[in-house]
């Protein structure tokens, strides 16, 4: 895995006024057509509730937990809409079809530090703004004696040609055609005393990022029973620099099995 920790020179071509993207005054110049329309949705997901699912691309697609205001896993496949809502079957309900590029945690993922010492947090889910066919996610972090910081993230699907030149992708080793996922975070009214921090799986194949801290590796055993190394990064976000990139790059997946049609008759 390729680690590397930079301030993200992108092309012209996905570069604005040198502004990160996701900005709600600033939509990524990043084209992607949408596999489904909505493309953003609030649903229950593999039996988790509070889940919101975007439908980055064909090749990506990624879910947040509302509760927490973490991603719940980024893959590759799509959504089997099942339930009374999309089928008026009852019982079932949505889940994800397709394997997993990352996952996120259970519990909180959001952490705060005062004047050097560890605060409470509580993240609260204030929903999501469009600007054309991009999306920003809004959170609302809640500290000690009643002060708040507005997050915002926008996730998306990219590839190494679609943010650097060739001659930065040689100079980065970066595999063309590979799939990745930008996360630009956006931090309003951090107090300047305070470091806000959020945790994310950074196991990829190769990652590039500007404030990462606090990194440690975990040797966790898989739903086949084999052992991978979990890379647990911080991403930070402070007054002094309120904003940050982080960008994953993953080995290709292949597709999932075509759902079988049931014919007429079948039970």
């Amino acid at each position: 895995m390729k680690s590397l920790l930079l301030a993200l020179s992108l092309t012209p071509a996905a570069a604005q006024d040198g502004l990160p993207p996701g900005r709600p005054d600033v939509p990524p110049p990043i084209q992607v057509e949408r596999p489904r329309d909505p493309w953003v949705f609030r649903c229950v997901l593999d039996r988790k509730p509070r889940r919101v699912t975007l439908a980055l691309s064909d090749e990506m697609w990624i879910a947040y937990d509302a509760t927490t205001c973490g991603v719940y896993k980024a893959w590759k496949g799509g959504v089997n809409f099942d339930g009374p809502v999309y089928t008026t079957v009852h019982g079932p309900q949505p889940t994800t079809v397709g394997a997993s590029y990352t996952e996120g945690f259970e519990g909180d993922v959001w952490e705060a530090n005062v004047a050097g010492k560890p605060v409470p947090v509580r993240a609260v889910w204030r929903g999501y703004l469009f600007n054309g066919d991009h999306v920003a996610l809004q959170y609302e972090l809640e500290l000690p004696g009643g002060r708040k910081v507005h997050v915002q993230e926008s996730p998306e699907f990219v590839k190494p040609e679609t943010l650097f030149d060739p001659a930065r992708r040689e100079e980065l080793v970066l595999a063309e055609g590979h799939p990745g996922l930008l996360r630009s975070f956006l931090a309003r009214d951090i107090p300047e005393d305070t470091k806000i921090t959020v945790k994310l799986r950074t196991d990829a194949e190769s990652k590039l990022a500007e404030s990462l801290e606090r990194e440690s590796f975990v040797d966790v055993k898989d739903a086949n029973g084999e052992m991978k190394t979990q890379v647990v990064s911080h991403l930070v976000l402070t007054r002094q620099h309120p904003s940050s990139n982080l960008v994953l790059f993953f080995a290709p997946l292949p597709a999932p099995p075509a759902k079988e049609e049931k014919k007429e008759g079948d039970k």
